[in-house]
């Protein structure tokens, strides 16, 4: 008698657990075809993530342009994003929420800077410190490696060196990322996209050396393992993200401008988009701009 209820016990339990199993598979497929169905209609999940792109930053007002501001455009900038409750965060940090479920702060934005400008550690960096508020610098290996080596940092066109970005790094307010070696350029292969008539394996050997050779330097000079690549010139070639993510990279920053919805889809971070930040417009106008579209 004992031996029967327990026998009858097990098989209630053994159906409860299949049919747990059922409904939690069924949850998945009803939460896939629901956010398929939403942005099938245009409608965006996932938390909202305006991403600002910066470049060279110069106190002559006169070489301002679509990819030169001020140190007080980027001052006011900063200004305008914390009044409006946005919290700037690393890369690192939305990797983590997508894939370790950490949290981010409500209003979450990214301020990237590419190039790696000295510029960038003499005006923008004292001003995050200042502020203690966090953003990213995706540097170009051979500028960095060039100026390391010799004794020239005029800021209107040097490059940050191993020094200044290691210093950076230390503070936890600058992340450093991977903005190529030397594919940082026009002439033959124009940023990372493919040469004509390159084979896949030529392509993958071509842009797998240059990746490694600065998350090498990098790692050597600063102990500092980059997780996002920003394509240069925002162009790469097919099968690129495929190549980058085999390499360990878990986001790329292009040069599309749009709002990031992130969620649970780790692809979400593989195309990362940015909004360029010219001079020319106040920072109410341009951010507002942005922002408005998140709001609505």
């Amino acid at each position: 008698m004992v031996r029967f209820l327990i026998i009858k016990l097990n098989k209630v339990w053994i159906c409860l657990l299949v049919a747990c199993v059922i409904a939690a598979l069924i949850g998945v497929q009803c939460t896939i075809a629901t956010h398929a169905f939403l942005v099938n209609k245009g409608i965006q999940t996932g938390k909202a993530l305006p991403i600002i792109m910066y470049h060279q930053v110069q106190k002559d007002a006169s070489r301002a342009g679509d990819y030169v501001v001020t140190p007080q455009t980027f001052q006011q900038d900063l200004d305008y994003i914390l009044q409006q409750g946005y919290t700037p965060v690393t890369v690192t940090e939305v990797i983590d929420y997508v894939y370790n479920q950490k949290s981010l702060p409500e209003k979450p934005i990214i301020l990237s800077f590419d190039d790696g400008y000295e510029s960038f550690y003499s005006y923008v960096y004292p001003i995050l410190k200042e502020r203690n508020v966090k953003a990213v610098l995706s540097i170009i290996g051979v500028n960095t490696e060039q100026y390391s080596q010799m004794d020239d940092h005029n800021v209107s066109y040097s490059h940050v060196t191993f020094d200044e970005i290691c210093e950076m790094h230390a503070s936890g307010l600058v992340e450093i990322q991977n903005h190529s070696y030397n594919m940082h350029k026009q002439s033959g292969r124009l940023g990372a996209q493919r040469l004509e008539g390159e084979t896949d394996e030529e392509y993958r050997q071509a842009l797998t050396q240059d990746i490694v050779k600065l998350q090498t330097l990098l790692q050597e000079h600063c102990n500092i393992t980059p997780n996002t690549y920003a394509y240069p010139f925002g162009r790469i070639g097919k099968g690129a993200k495929n190549i980058i993510a085999s390499l360990g990279f878990k986001a790329c920053l292009s040069c599309e401008e749009g709002i990031n919805y992130i969620g649970g889809d780790p692809e979400t971070l593989m195309h990362l988009k940015r909004y360029n930040r010219a001079s020319g417009k106040s920072s109410e106008e341009f951010l507002g701009a942005i922002f408005s579209k998140i709001t609505g």
